[in-house]
C-alpha cells in the first residue's frame, strides 16, 4: 500500500511531529535558549504508530536514552554548565533523534484550601500520570506552541459544579489569543451532557474562570526553512530523552470550588476517552520527590480523583477503577499489543517522563516555609503490645485515606539520635496523634513526645495533638485538657475514625 493511502481509522492524523537530530542549548539566567531549526523535507510522525516505528530504529535506544536522560538533567534541572549541544561531540551519534512537536500545561488547583497538581491517567507508552500535553496538530502550532499549550488544557481538562445553588460549567480565560473554537471541543460538552444527564449537565449556565500562568524562565528560537526565526519566551523546555520528546509547557494556577467536578475531554474517535483525572497536593509530591533517589516511589495515589464525574476521596481506589473501568472501557481505542504492554508493565502509576521534569522545576520556583509542614500525622504511640499493632493499623488507614505519616519505624533517620527525630518529626507535622493506653502514660519517649507537641501548642497557639482514647485510664492534664477521639466502645469505632479523617483534613 502507498504510505500515502492509509485506512480509513489511520488516516487522522493524531499529531505533527518533526524529527530534530541536533540542537544547541544556552544558559541565560536560571534558564536556556534552544536554539532549534527544522528543514522543510524533514521527516515528521503523525501518529503513535509512526512514533513507535521511529522509537523501533534507534539502535540501543534504552542505554543511550539514560545516558542522554541523564546529561540533559545535569543541565537542564541541576542547572549545571553554560551550554548543551545535541549530538554531545565526543559520541558518534548517528540514530539517535528527538520529537520537536508537543506542547503542554501543569495545571496546579487550588482545591479545598490546598495546592494540587492536576494530572491525567495515560494508559500508553509513557504509562503514568501525565500533564494536559500532546502534539501539535499544525503547521501553525508548530511555530507558535502556546497556542497548543493553551489548546491541550482546554481539551483535556473540563470543570463543572454540580451543586444546587451552582450548576455552572466553567470557561478559561486565555493569555496567547483565544484558540479556535473546535469542534471537539463542543462535541465533547455534548457527550459529558449525556454521560452526566443525571445531573442535568445540559442545562448549566457558563462562567469565566481565572488562569494565572507562571512565566517560565526558557526561551526557544525556532527557524522552519526559509521562514524568520520565531521566538517563544516565558515556558518551560522539557526534553526527554527516554520519550525521545522536545516539548514546550507552562504551569497554570487557577481555584476551584469545593464542589467542583473534573472530567477528562479529550476525545478518540468521536468519543470520550474519560480518563482518571487526579490530584495531587502539592507539598506531599514534593516531599516524595526530595526524597534519595532510590526511596521516591515508582507508583504514586493521587489524594482524590474524579472518574466519569464523580468523586472518589481515597486515591488508593484509582487502581481498582483504572483495572476494573477505565481499562476495559478503551476496548476500542487499545491494539491487542497496547493492552498487553500496559498488563505488562510492571509500574502503571509512576508519573511520566515530562510530568516528572516540569514537577522537578516547578519544585524550585516553590519557596520552602514552616507553612507546609513535611507530614501531617506524627504516630506517638508505646512499643509493646497491642499498642504496637493499634499503630500499625492507624498508619495503613491514614495512608490510605491520602496522609502523609511520619512514625518513627519507617520516617526516623537511622545515623540520629532518637530524640532528636522525635522532636523533628513532631515539629514537621500538623498533627501528632497519640494512642493512649494505660502503657502509654508509663512514661518514657512517647511522654515526651507528647510533652513537646503540647508545649509547641502553647508557644504557637495551635492544637495539634489528638490523643486516641483506647482504654480507661487516668490521665494527667495536659492529655486530658484536649478533647480527643473516644476508640474505647467497638461498634463506634468506624464513627470515630471517620471524625478523626475529617479532623485531620482541616487546614
Amino acid at each position: 500500500m502507498c504510505d500515502l493511502i492509509l485506512p480509513f481509522d489511520l488516516g487522522e492524523p493524531r499529531c505533527l511531529q518533526a524529527l530534530v537530530r541536533s540542537f544547541t542549548l544556552t544558559r541565560v539566567g536560571k534558564g536556556s535558549v534552544l536554539d532549534l531549526s527544522i528543514e522543510d523535507d524533514v521527516e515528521v510522525v503523525w501518529n503513535d504508530i509512526g512514533k513507535a516505528c521511529v522509537r523501533k530504529r534507534m539502535s540501543g535506544f534504552p542505554a543511550k536514552s539514560k545516558v542522554y536522560q541523564k546529561d540533559l538533567d545535569d543541565y537542564i534541572i541541576s542547572e549545571r554548565g553554560k551550554s548543551y549541544s545535541f549530538p554531545p561531540k565526543d559520541r558518534n551519534e548517528k540514530h539517535f533523534c528527538f520529537r520537536y512537536g508537543s506542547a503542554g500545561t501543569l495545571p496546579i488547583i487550588n482545591w479545598r484550601g490546598h495546592d494540587h497538581y492536576c494530572l491525567f491517567y495515560r494508559e500508553v507508552f509513557p504509562i503514568g500520570w501525565n500533564i494536559a500535553n500532546g502534539g501539535f496538530d499544525s503547521r501553525l502550532e508548530m511555530t507558535y506552541p502556546l497556542l497548543a499549550v493553551e489548546r491541550e488544557l482546554r481539551e483535556e481538562l473540563i470543570i463543572a459544579d454540580p451543586a444546587p445553588s451552582q450548576r455552572l460549567r466553567y470557561k478559561f480565560t486565555w493569555d496567547a489569543g483565544r484558540p479556535v473554537d473546535r469542534p471537539e471541543f463542543g462535541t465533547a460538552h455534548i457527550l459529558w451532557a449525556r454521560a452526566l444527564s443525571r445531573l442535568g449537565y445540559h442545562g448549566f449556565g457558563e462562567k469565566d474562570i481565572e488562569l494565572k500562568w507562571d512565566h517560565g524562565p526558557d526561551l526557544l528560537v525556532l527557524r522552519i526553512g526559509d521562514e524568520r526565526p520565531e521566538p517563544t519566551t516565558g515556558c518551560f523546555l522539557n526534553i526527554n530523552a527516554e520519550d525521545f520528546g522536545i516539548e514546550v509547557d507552562r504551569i497554570a494556577r487557577l481555584t476551584i470550588p469545593d464542589s467542583a467536578i473534573l472530567m477528562d475531554g479529550e476525545l478518540f474517535k468521536q468519543k470520550l476517552i474519560n480518563a482518571p483525572v487526579g490530584l495531587f497536593r502539592t507539598d506531599r509530591m514534593h516531599t516524595l520527590l526530595d526524597r534519595p533517589q532510590w526511596r521516591i516511589p515508582r507508583d504514586f495515589a493521587p489524594d482524590a480523583f474524579f472518574f466519569t464525574g464523580e468523586l472518589h476521596e481515597h486515591g488508593q481506589q484509582v487502581e481498582d477503577t483504572v483495572s476494573q473501568e477505565y481499562i476495559p472501557h478503551l476496548t476500542d481505542k487499545l491494539s491487542a499489543e497496547a493492552l498487553k504492554a500496559w498488563h505488562r508493565a510492571p509500574c502503571k502509576y509512576d508519573l511520566c517522563p515530562a510530568t516528572r521534569r516540569i514537577i522537578k522545576r516547578a519544585m524550585k520556583r516553590v519557596p520552602t516555609t514552616h507553612e507546609s509542614p513535611r507530614y501531617d500525622v506524627f504516630i506517638s504511640y508505646r512499643h509493646c503490645m497491642p499498642d504496637e499493632t493499634m499503630a500499625c493499623d492507624l498508619r495503613e488507614t491514614l495512608v490510605a485515606a491520602g496522609f502523609r505519616v511520619a512514625r518513627d519505624i519507617e520516617d526516623f533517620d537511622p545515623p540520629a539520635l532518637f530524640l532528636t527525630e522525635m522532636e523533628r518529626c513532631v515539629r514537621e507535622s500538623r498533627y501528632t496523634v497519640a494512642i493512649v493506653t494505660p502503657q502509654y502514660l508509663q512514661g518514657g519517649a512517647c511522654l515526651e513526645e507528647a510533652i513537646i507537641c503540647k508545649v509547641l501548642d502553647m508557644k504557637e497557639r495551635t492544637h495539634r495533638f489528638i490523643p486516641l482514647f483506647y482504654q480507661d485510664t487516668p490521665l494527667p492534664a495536659y492529655i486530658l485538657a484536649a478533647t480527643g477521639i473516644d476508640l474505647r466502645q467497638a461498634k463506634s469505632r468506624a464513627k470515630a475514625m471517620e471524625k478523626l479523617i475529617r479532623s485531620l483534613r482541616r487546614k
